[in-house]
């Protein structure tokens, strides 16, 4: 599996993250997300149909309960992370800093697929070309699955 490539998996499979320009209200994110319930991946762009960040689930999460007046769950955020979402105007504030490095290319090997994963605590990734640009994504779920698929034949 640390040698399987990630074309071997997404290339076979239907891209279900959204892309968004990072400069849209994030509750665009939330209504995309409402009307695709099967969304797992929030992906942002920008001027030049580049990565720019992605939105994983927890920070979506903590958003949705500063702006329903609950309190964060203790210890789930720094001061500054609550500050940066409550006060999001765009889109890309929800985006954990960094995260435009969240992403990984079709030849990159599943062992790091699962680095990238876990450090930004994703279930879905994007995969770029060699511009930067999304080309698919690749889900948890499709990892597993060849995860178990390899196991059953091995």
């Amino acid at each position: 599996m640390k040698l399987t490539k990630v074309a071997e998996i997404c290339q076979i499979s239907q891209m279900l993250a959204i892309i968004l320009h990072q400069d849209k209200p994030p509750e665009t994110a939330i209504r995309h997300v409402v009307d695709n319930p099967q969304v797992r991946g929030i992906f942002l762009v920008d001027d030049a149909d580049k990565l720019a960040g992605v939105i994983n689930s927890h920070d979506l999460l903590l958003w949705v309960r500063i702006h329903a007046g609950m309190t964060p769950f203790k210890n789930s955020a720094s001061t500054g992370k609550l500050r940066r979402l409550l006060f999001a105007e765009r889109i890309i504030d929800l985006a954990r800093g960094g995260s435009q490095l969240a992403a990984v290319q079709m030849d990159t090997s599943l062992g790091e697929v699962l680095d990238v994963m876990f450090q930004y605590d994703l279930v879905d990734i994007p995969v770029l070309d060699e511009n930067g640009r999304i080309v698919n994504d690749l889900r948890l779920s499709e990892v597993l699955a060849f995860t178990l698929n390899q196991t059953s034949t091995a």
